[in-house]
């Protein structure tokens, strides 16, 4: 199953390169990417714009 991981470049609570590669490591068709200006708390809130476009993507939308 295709998922898509999104991680917050900001993160105090996660060490993002230890989650990707567990992401990584995990889930055989895992796209993983990073929103660098997103904080933990507030990554689908204050990066919506960012957000979206990755699901957008992800999911086969036009942009």
């Amino acid at each position: 199953m295709p998922t898509l991981v999104l991680l917050a470049g900001r993160s105090k609570v996660h060490d993002i390169a230890r989650v990707r590669a567990g992401a990584e490591r995990l889930l055989p068709d895992v796209e993983c990417a990073v929103i660098d200006d997103a904080s933990h708390h507030g990554l689908p809130m204050a990066n919506a714009d960012q957000v979206n476009r990755r699901l957008q993507a992800f999911f086969g939308a036009a942009p």
